[in-house]
């Protein structure tokens, strides 16, 4: 048994469980709603499709911390660990799993989610399906979801799967929502906490990078695609590192 099969397993186990349904519910809802707003070009119909895409964006994180933050501590606690690195299987194999089983459920959500916006914004009209930046949005936001549940799996090999659910979702709010009044905050500052203050902002997972929703709603165009591109690969890169960190702290954990 591989990283794969782990990742497989991972799915599985996900999609039997209740909140698989719970999102099941959140997409008949969100179908309705969009059955009962106009969307169109009016201020209106902006601030509808705005909603709309941050629901769909968010309720996807929201799924999706839970699940990467649990899959280590409860293998742990209820002992399958030690069966599946009884096989035998080198524990980075099993982290990575674990990791990819954990981002392609949260994915699996995120496109259910995704699917129901398109076919209503479709019934609506159709254009809107036609612009890129929809496309690019979707995109980012799956790089996104992926940074988010490495970043949970992270927390989760030295904490609680609650305090990895907090420190995950309290760093994505910041950097998501609050990256320019605390890069604001940095720059009044002087002298050694400058110094200090700066290195560490940019060591922060920059979330704020993936949300082009306002582009869409505002038909302000695509981003350039050497910028998407750098986003990209600025998302799976980091998310990368993030869970060979988690591997390494892993593998040194006594079990």
């Amino acid at each position: 048994m591989g990283s794969i099969a782990i990742a497989r397993l991972s799915v599985i186990e996900t999609l039997r469980r209740k909140e698989f349904y719970v999102v099941l519910v959140l997409i008949v809802g969100l179908a309705v709603w969009l059955h009962l707003i106009e969307i169109g070009s009016s201020g209106a119909g902006r601030f509808a499709k705005d909603v709309v895409m941050q629901v769909v964006w968010l309720a996807s994180f929201a799924l999706a911390v839970p699940l990467a933050a649990r899959q280590l501590p409860q293998d742990v606690e209820t002992k399958t660990v030690y069966i599946l690195l009884a096989r035998p299987m080198p524990r980075w194999q099993y982290v990575l799993g674990r990791a990819v089983g954990a981002i392609t459920a949260a994915a699996i959500c995120l496109c259910g989610f995704f699917v129901v916006l398109s076919v209503m914004l479709s019934l609506k009209g159709g254009s809107a399906l036609a612009d890129p930046t929809l496309w690019q949005a979707f995109a980012l936001q799956l790089i996104a979801l992926m940074l988010l549940s490495a970043l949970a799996v992270f927390f989760s090999v030295f904490s609680t799967p609650a305090g990895a659910i907090s420190f995950s979702f309290l760093t994505f709010a910041i950097m998501r929502y609050g990256a320019v009044s605390l890069l604001n905050m940095i720059g009044s500052t002087s002298g050694f906490i400058r110094h200090l203050l700066w290195p560490a902002y940019l060591l922060l997972p920059h979330f704020e990078f993936f949300n082009i929703t306002q582009r869409f709603v505002h038909e302000w165009g695509p981003l350039r695609w050497d910028i998407f591109c750098g986003i990209i690969s600025y998302g799976v890169l980091y998310s990368v590192v993030l869970i060979a960190l988690s591997s390494l702290i892993f593998r040194k954990r006594w079990l």
